[in-house]
């Protein structure tokens, strides 16, 4: 991540003003500062350009053969000693295929097909970064948050262009919280396993820091109220589910399965839903999520671990799991609340009769592709998602009290 000034720090500044520079100091760091410009003019329409033709496209202003047109000429004009210094810089060469992402979707979700040329390219560079060809978390949110904040890339301008950008960067934020949490746990769970009661002392003060992150990550969940609903609405079109059924970038695929499974282990469902999302999750993160399912499956992880123990070890095990896993129930709410407030069509069930969902024992479909639910930005049903993960944390809370409780 790129440390400059006008990026927000924490979940209290992540929508409001107060504190952040005028659009006109954000506009002077942005002609001041180097550019990261890996494409050249290419890239440079990507980030200043573009969003403005697409604002002018969904108004009816203007057509998209003006966008293709315009694509067309400045992917034809990338010079080779471009191409050569982005073969040789893998960093640049993932700022390329960001660049790529942005152009592609733009196209694709204005309702054509993407440039043969910029195809070709992003095939290429593929090859090169080991990175999907489609738009994915790691681009839109890792890859560019790592670009000075008043550089990264969105698909819309003005006021409705830096929500966009705090949207991506507020998930960076939560990242960081959340890989800081998951080392915690991989390293509680191996040290339950290798030492059991006599490694408790040490994974309970692992678990305090892990707590701390993850009600600070739960704040930046309850910040996202404060996103301005129309601005959301503008730029998650073109985050939908591509038309070939190719799931887009969301934060579904934040690192989140490698927390919940070391911490409550795994269901039916969350399994559908790792074996039907994997490849869109970030591409170093992939093996670890598949090791913690082994690692699970065997019974390894905290909340059974935890119940194989006895007396104050035990106790004291359970307490402090509770205060990881109920920040962690409490950000399922809120994300369910952000759902129901930004994207009501999504959550047409409601949220009145929660607590009876959550009742039910038998876990809900995530998949529907014979009818027009509308779905998440990751292809999935939001409501039985969100619904299903929030289960799994409310069953480890009951698992956890029932282990306190039984000394009572």
């Amino acid at each position: 991540m790129s440390n400059n000034l006008e990026a927000p720090r924490g979940p209290n500044d992540l929508f409001i003003n107060k504190g952040q520079p005028s659009r006109s100091e954000a506009q002077s760091s942005l002609e001041t500062e180097e550019k990261v410009l890996p494409l050249g003019d290419f890239s440079e329409f990507i980030l200043k350009e573009q969003p403005k033709m697409l604002t002018q496209i969904r108004g009816g202003s203007l057509g998209v053969e003006a966008l293709i047109k315009r694509q067309r000429e400045l992917l034809r004009s990338i010079a080779s000693e471009e191409m050569n210094r982005i073969i040789n810089d893998p960093d640049m060469a993932r700022f390329a295929m960001l660049d790529l992402s942005f152009a592609m979707s733009a196209l694709t979700f204005s309702g054509v097909t993407p440039q043969p040329e910029a195809q070709q390219l992003n095939a290429h560079l593929a090859k090169i970064t080991g990175l999907p060809e489609m738009m994915t978390f790691e681009k839109i949110v890792s890859i560019n948050s790592r670009l000075p904040f008043s550089q990264m890339r969105t698909f819309t301008d003005g006021a409705v262009g830096d929500t966009e950008k705090r949207f991506y960067y507020g998930h960076e934020l939560m990242d960081i919280k959340l890989q800081d949490t998951i080392h915690v746990t991989s390293q509680s769970v191996e040290a339950l396993r290798v030492q059991r009661e006599d490694g408790v002392e040490k994974v309970i003060g692992l678990l305090a820091k892990g707590a701390r992150n993850m009600n600070e990550f739960a704040d930046f969940m309850k910040a996202f109220m404060g996103m301005p609903r129309e601005h959301f609405g503008l730029f998650r079109q073109y985050l939908s589910q591509y038309p070939d059924g190719t799931r887009n970038a969301s934060g579904a695929f934040i690192g989140m399965p490698r927390l919940n499974i070391r911490l409550v282990g795994l269901s039916p469902k969350y399994e559908q839903f790792l074996d039907e999302g994997m490849q869109y999750f970030k591409i170093n993160e992939q093996s670890d999520i598949q090791h913690a399912r082994e690692v699970a499956q065997q019974g390894d992880y905290l909340v059974a671990q935890c119940e194989r123990l006895h007396g104050n070890p035990q106790q004291n095990l359970a307490r402090s799991l509770i205060q990881v896993v109920e920040p962690i129930r409490d950000f399922r709410l809120s994300h369910l609340a952000a759902v129901q407030y930004h994207v009501p069509q999504a959550l047409p069930e409601g949220l009145k009769k929660l607590k009876t969902e959550l009742a039910q024992t038998e876990e809900e479909p995530i998949l529907d592709d014979e009818s027009n639910a509308t779905k998440g930005t990751g292809g999935f049903l939001p409501g039985p998602l969100l619904r299903n993960t929030l289960r799994l944390d409310l069953r480890a809370l009951e698992r956890l009290n029932a282990v306190i409780n039984k000394e009572k």
